[in-house]
């Protein structure tokens, strides 16, 4: 081996030796390769979270647990509350569950059982009939009759109840029982709804439906009578027309000024201004088997234009009463042809030959012998 080759060899070992040393003094020791990790794990952790927060700000409903806003912690925390109305004729019992009518009594009438035994006349009580406006707001459809109401307005004969939206927004319902009188008035507006409902926003969709309770000792009599009427904008009056099946459903083009459940003697009537008539209607009604306690199951659904602007508001009047011909027809006293209710269609009195007498000469002379003879079945 020659002196070169010997110096080669000194100075490989040498590196080996060196490299060797300095690897040993840069070796970390078991706790810092520990925290090491756990500053790996650390930043890996804080990335993710930044994500997660990222993710919710672009897809706010999306299923990652947040905190509730104001719409949700007050449907969270609210409880039924029950409020009546009444003059001297009707008591109405509205829920603050979908801020609709849950009971209607009738003070002037008794319902006469079979074992002729006189008793409240209910035109419909808890559980018997419901009304439901569908929202289609920015956090999804909602039906109202699964929404909680706040009651911030409250006296005998009037009730606001509020549903309140976030950011201070909500829709309220505001109903006015007239006095010495069946009908009452309904007006629903809101404040805020631009952040509740999308701009693109025209109308409301609503869904009510009833049990018709038996309220006479006959039930076959009784459910011949009972009917679903309604009212067209353009002046004719129309009902469901029976038939052999049991359940009979029909849709209208043509925007509706009233709709009726009735049975024979009273009915209840939800009346829309002429302003947000109902469009798009369709109309049901299924006739129970015989001798039950109910006679028909009505139901209704419709559209009536809204829309988010502040100042929007639809306006509606209930009728709960009898089917007592002159005062239904001095409501549209004084009243221009095409805004006349006409709900005197809704008593019968005879086909077209027939009511034409049965209006011109027998009514005249009933009304007559009333003022002086006190026995129906005299007269």
């Amino acid at each position: 081996m020659n002196k070169n080759n010997l110096i080669g060899i000194l100075l490989i070992a040498l590196i080996l030796i060196g490299f060797t040393f300095l690897n040993r003094l840069n070796k970390p020791s078991a706790e810092e390769a520990l925290s090491a990790g756990d500053n790996v794990e650390t930043t890996l952790a804080s990335a993710e979270e930044k994500k997660d927060v990222a993710t919710l700000s672009q897809h706010p409903d999306s299923v990652v647990e947040k905190s509730l806003d104001d719409f949700e912690s007050f449907q969270l925390g609210a409880k039924e509350k029950r409020v009546k109305l009444a003059n001297d004729k009707v008591e109405i019992e509205l829920s603050s569950l979908g801020a609709m009518p849950s009971s209607v009594r009738l003070l002037k009438y008794n319902r006469l059982q079979k074992k002729d035994k006189a008793e409240p006349l209910y035109l419909f009580k808890q559980g018997d009939a419901k009304q439901s406006f569908i929202l289609r707001a920015n956090r999804g459809n909602l039906e109202t009759k699964d929404l909680y109401f706040d009651v911030v307005k409250q006296s005998s004969d009037s009730v606001t109840m509020r549903l309140p939206f976030e950011e201070g927004a909500y829709l309220d319902f505001t109903y006015a029982l007239l006095p010495n009188d069946y009908r009452t008035k309904l007006t629903i507006s809101g404040h805020g709804l631009e952040k509740v409902f999308p701009n693109n926003m025209r109308s409301l969709d609503l869904e009510m439906e009833q049990n018709l309770s038996q309220l006479e000792k006959s039930w076959t009599n009784e459910n011949s009578f009972s009917s679903l009427y309604y009212k067209y904008v353009s002046g004719d009056t129309e009902r469901l027309r029976e038939t052999k099946k049991s359940q009979i459903k029909q849709s209208l083009k043509q925007p509706l000024h009233w709709i009726a459940f009735k049975n024979k003697f009273f009915a209840s009537v939800l009346i829309a201004d002429l302003n947000n008539t109902f469009e798009r209607a369709t109309i049901e009604h299924t006739t129970y088997p015989k001798e039950n306690k109910y006679l028909k199951k009505m139901r209704a659904s419709a559209s009536v234009p809204f829309d988010n602007r502040e100042g929007t508001e639809a306006h509606f009047s209930y009728f709960y009463g009898p089917l007592a011909f002159k005062m239904l027809k001095e409501y549209d006293a004084g009243v221009d042809k095409a805004d006349r209710l006409e709900l005197q269609r809704l008593v019968y009195v005879g086909g077209k030959f027939l009511r034409w007498i049965n209006l011109t000469l027998i009514m005249p002379v009933v009304d007559w012998l009333k003022t002086w003879v006190s026995n129906w079945g005299i007269i």
